[in-house]
């Protein structure tokens, strides 16, 4: 997919209005992802490996918040030959209408839905993937929406759920220099990383790996393991 380089916060700004997943963000989503979250690509080929081992055959699977449809994608790849749909939901208008424009293998085919994830019935799945979108919903709606898709989890099936996750103050403190020091590495300036942290910083509630992790016990998931982290990124598998 091309994508244009991300230059949002590149030049300075009297307001620093909050973060939006708007045409703009749309635009150039792909390059700022890959460019803000350590591991993401390994995330990617992980899903594509996971996809294999949990899709089951006439099921469905749920990209939950999937932006521009880069985790169905990644599963696609995993599972060419089975009888499933791919259902890629967001909220985002912009993000969705970029989606209908992508040349995807047909097979097995993905949908495309602007909805809101936390309304939505959700129908029998294997497979369904939270990738960095639980952390941009209310806190109050965490719970029940993590709730709703144990519930339509066939037996056996998996939620891959990955997240910005915080730690203690001596922790946090290193974790968020290294990752500053990755988005140098990746061409960022100073200016940009200030300023996209001061648009997202009401966005983004990050809450502890101890916190999903009761969660996901308490709702009934019987095995929870961290398969990926980097810094203070992490990707869960959590099995019905």
């Amino acid at each position: 997919m091309k994508t244009s380089i991300d230059t949002l916060y590149s030049t300075p700004q009297s307001i620093i209005s909050d973060f939006e997943f708007n045409t703009e963000v749309a635009d150039i989503f792909d390059d700022m992802i890959n460019r803000s979250v350590p591991g993401y690509s390994a995330i990617l080929e992980s899903l594509t490996l996971i996809a294999k081992r949990y899709v089951q055959a006439n099921t469905l699977v749920y990209d939950l918040g999937c932006s521009l449809g880069a985790a169905s994608i990644a599963i696609q790849k995993g599972i060419p030959d089975l009888d499933c749909i791919i259902m890629a939901l967001d909220s985002s208008s912009a993000m969705i209408k970029k989606c209908h424009t992508l040349h995807l293998q047909s097979n097995p085919p993905i949908v495309f839905k602007e909805t809101d994830i936390c309304e939505t019935l959700l129908k029998p799945t294997s497979l369904t993937v939270l990738n960095f979108t639980l952390q941009f919903i209310p806190k109050k709606k965490r719970t029940p929406l993590i709730q709703k898709i144990y519930s339509a989890l066939t037996p056996q099936g998996a939620l891959i759920l990955s997240e910005k996750i915080k730690f203690n103050p001596e922790q946090q403190l290193l974790l968020d220099e290294l990752h500053q020091d990755y988005k140098r590495n990746q061409g960022y300036s100073d200016l940009e990383i200030h300023q996209k942290r001061e648009a997202i910083a009401n966005q983004l509630i990050p809450e502890t790996l101890e916190d999903h992790q009761l969660r996901l016990k308490k709702i009934g998931f019987k095995q929870i393991t961290v398969f990926l982290q980097q810094f203070n990124f992490i990707s869960i598998i959590a099995i019905k």
